[in-house]
């Protein structure tokens, strides 16, 4: 112990004498009145790299508290006070528990690419523009058949000689198109209506619990994901299919849009996969789910008539006879707008304005 000691204090001295040493080799002469300078100068650049320092982790911290709040707004809003509250104090009481199965809900959102997921900008850009183009060739074909070059089965242009003709009636026309990446028909259906508003139109469709009330063959349809950036959401949607069929599961990304610039209205939904929606074994998954339906007003939102282009492909995995898939696709889609123009019609979007409509899905 005393030597120790001992070989403490000698380490010490000599420190002291090389520190004094290298003060008077690197300063001079009046080492250390310069030392001093050189110490004060340093202290307050290190005092400003630490002001500037925690400025940044400030602005950093403030990101993720409104990120934080903006993630609780949204749940609040989806799921209400209450069960929020509820959904809090689980998981606060299983937080320590081990591979706990509420620890496992609360974070398994955090594992959905929505930076891959969600629906963008761009996209909803280019499909609003297809209507338009399909408007254009449907009258280059009713132009042809009415000189007589032409049946109308198939399109004329080459881009659009893939599309042949399902259904060509006054206000209704279908077209479908044999997509070989997938082994599927995409079908298109242009139609027009003049008795019924774009916004109810609109509203019927992306009033989730309204889906319910309208279409006997919804079971079960629910939010279980939002993009805050985007406004895109996943929605899980169980669906009854006629008897001896089994019930469907999907699970879809889908935004919605309203472009008042442009007098538009577009809406999309793509299947994806998300932990919160495993697969049941009481339903068949529809791994295969895209759709679109873009709404153009005749005058304005919220005066009847528009006309609207749908785009739908979706592999249901039903054992459908190919020679009796075309009329059943068609018909099924042609059935599907009837139903949502009768709610429309009929149901609680049919009074009911742009403005003062409680859908969140509107932009500027």
């Amino acid at each position: 112990m005393m030597a120790s000691l001992i070989f403490k204090m000698m380490c010490r001295n000599c420190a002291e004498k090389t520190g004094h040493l290298l003060k008077k080799a690197m300063f001079g002469e009046n080492s250390n009145t310069k030392y001093s300078s050189f110490v004060s100068l340093f202290n307050s650049k290190m005092n400003f790299m630490a002001f500037a320092f925690a400025q940044q982790c400030n602005w950093v911290g403030a990101l993720r508290l409104r990120r934080a709040y903006q993630v609780f707004k949204l749940y609040q809003r989806i799921h209400g006070d209450q069960l929020l509250k509820m959904n809090l104090l689980n998981n606060a009481k299983h937080s320590m528990t081990y591979r706990g199965k509420s620890a496992i809900t609360l974070l398994s959102a955090a594992f959905f690419n929505w930076e891959q997921e969600r629906i963008t900008d761009e996209k909803m850009r280019s499909l609003q523009k297809e209507i338009a183009e399909v408007i254009k060739f449907k009258e280059s074909m009713d132009a042809i058949k009415l000189e007589g070059n032409s049946s109308g089965d198939t399109a004329s242009s080459d881009n659009e000689s893939q599309w042949e003709t399902v259904v060509d009636s006054e206000n209704f026309y279908c077209w479908r198109k044999w997509n070989n990446d997938i082994e599927l028909f995409t079908y298109r259906v242009l139609g027009k209506f003049d008795d019924v508003t774009p916004t109810a139109f609109y509203n019927t469709q992306v009033d989730l619990p309204y889906w319910k009330v309208w279409d006997k063959y919804t079971m079960d349809v629910e939010i279980v994901d939002e993009d805050i950036e985007t406004g895109s959401q996943v929605i899980h949607w169980h669906y009854r299919f006629p008897w001896p069929l089994s019930p469907r599961q999907y699970v879809f990304v889908r935004r919605a849009v309203i472009d008042r610039d442009e007098n538009i209205m577009v809406i999309t939904s793509r299947s994806t996969e998300h932990p919160n929606c495993p697969d049941d074994s009481n339903f068949v998954r529809v791994a295969v789910y895209d759709s679109t339906m873009v709404i153009k007003p005749t005058t304005t939102f919220d005066e009847e008539g528009f006309q609207y282009l749908m785009t739908y492909c979706e592999d249901d995995k039903a054992s459908i006879p190919t020679v009796a898939y075309k009329w059943a696709a068609s018909q099924g889609i042609q059935n599907f707008i009837d139903q949502v123009r009768e709610a429309s019609l009929s149901g609680a979007h049919s009074d009911t304005s742009l403005s003062d409509s409680h859908s969140d899905m509107f932009i500027d």
